[in-house]
């Protein structure tokens, strides 16, 4: 390892640019990935996890970021009416599915830095071959001076080579990194899809129409009660029911009994638009 680290590393300026801009891409890198893994996402997974333990019976503190979830994507942070929910479709309705989980994992900005490396490689060998190639008289004849160029053509052809492998070498590390940074927010993202789908269900038209269905059939369930009557029998309990409304109006003048009339028939056609209203809305 230490003989490798001899054939790359050779302390030039073009081996600490490319050094530095590995280690800065991957700090960026690595935050980016901590960055969506606690914060784009984290409230996410508090959030699942807290519907899981509450699935569960479990008895844990309901957190304001978590409650905030629950107003935005279940509609209300009312814990009695998720839990009645639960126990009545045997999951959670979700009325809007969390965007970070619906989209795609966002791309690496930093992409570029692989050809980055392995263009400051490549400019350091041009120069180590310029370099080396500038001490070199190639009109003298005499011996000693072409050995020391020689030797100056040779260590500018090993800062060349040297430079070039450093740049190709950091490239296909960062591209690593590029693939295990994806990876963990690939996993991150599918891991949360996967536990919301267990335990939610997101709310759709078929949902509402069975909302729709129920309410229909308990308004028909409240009316089956006008099926046991006929016409007369409906008759006689609605006269029955204004004769002790009206009760003792024959004493009373005709504004008085205008007034009565209207105090005791005006609670029960409200009760009636109220109802009408209702229905028309289901």
């Amino acid at each position: 390892m230490a003989k490798v680290w001899d054939i790359i590393w050779h302390n030039e300026p073009f081996h600490w640019a490319i050094a530095f801009v590995l280690i800065v891409a991957t700090i960026i890198e690595l935050y980016t990935l901590w960055q969506y893994w606690r914060s784009e996402c984290g409230t996410t997974g508090d959030s699942i996890q807290f519907l899981s333990n509450l699935k569960e019976g479990k008895n844990i503190k309901l957190l304001d970021k978590v409650r905030l979830w629950l107003k935005k994507h279940l509609g209300t942070d009312d814990l009695s009416r998720i839990k009645q929910q639960f126990q009545q479709d045997s999951n959670f309705i979700l009325i809007k599915y969390p965007s970070v989980l619906a989209r795609p994992i966002p791309r690496s900005s930093l992409r570029f830095v692989t050809t980055l490396c392995t263009a400051i490689g490549l400019l350091g060998t041009f120069y180590g071959i310029q370099q080396g190639l500038q001490g070199i008289n190639l009109s003298t004849k005499d011996t000693n001076e072409l050995i020391t160029a020689s030797k100056e053509l040779l260590m500018g052809m090993k800062t060349a080579f040297s430079t070039s492998m450093m740049g190709l070498g950091s490239g296909s590390v960062f591209t690593l990194v590029l693939f295990i940074c994806d990876s963990g927010r690939q996993e991150r993202r599918d891991s949360l899809r996967h536990k919301l789908n267990a335990i939610a269900t997101l709310k759709t038209a078929d949902n509402s129409n069975h909302e729709v269905a129920e309410a229909l059939s308990l308004v028909a369930k409240n009316l089956t009660v006008l099926k046991q009557l006929n016409a007369e029998g409906i008759g006689q309990a609605v006269g029955k029911s204004i004769a002790e409304q009206f009760a003792g109006l024959n004493q009373l003048s005709a504004q008085a009994i205008g007034k009565a009339v209207g105090q005791q028939m005006f609670p029960a056609l409200e009760a009636i638009f109220k109802d009408q209203k209702k229905l028309r809305e289901v």
